[in-house]
């Protein structure tokens, strides 16, 4: 799981850098996050990057939100159009370096497990 203090930071870096995006985000998963309105944004960035290649706009994270309101509770939605503002207004982006050296290090490390437990697996 990634530290509660930069999961936030992490979500604005992949959001809006995309060469940082397309790295991490192959390691990264939905679970590894900690509140709600991260997870549904976590998904939704992976799902676009998957689509476009791309990190979205905030004009399309606003555009999805109001196309599928229903499966989200008006708290987490609240909670998440505040935290999509604060991503595309640069309200996260101090310590740019230091969150991706700490998000390289969580997947060098999510790698290697995934790597060990393969290699378990064959050998039994």
């Amino acid at each position: 799981m990634i530290s509660s203090v930069i999961e936030s930071k992490v979500l604005a870096l992949v959001a809006r850098d995309k060469e940082f995006g397309v790295s991490v985000l192959p390691y990264l998963t939905e679970d590894l996050f900690t509140l709600p309105q991260h997870r549904k944004f976590f998904k939704f960035i992976a799902d676009f990057y998957k689509d476009y290649g791309v990190p979205p706009s905030c004009e399309s994270v606003i555009h999805d939100l109001k196309k599928n309101p229903d499966d989200t509770n008006i708290e987490e939605l609240r909670a998440l159009g505040e935290f999509v503002y604060q991503v595309y207004n640069n309200g996260l982006s101090e310590d740019k370096e230091y969150i991706k050296d700490e998000v390289n290090a969580f997947v060098k490390v999510g790698a290697m497990r995934s790597f060990l437990s393969e290699a378990g697996l064959l050998l039994e």
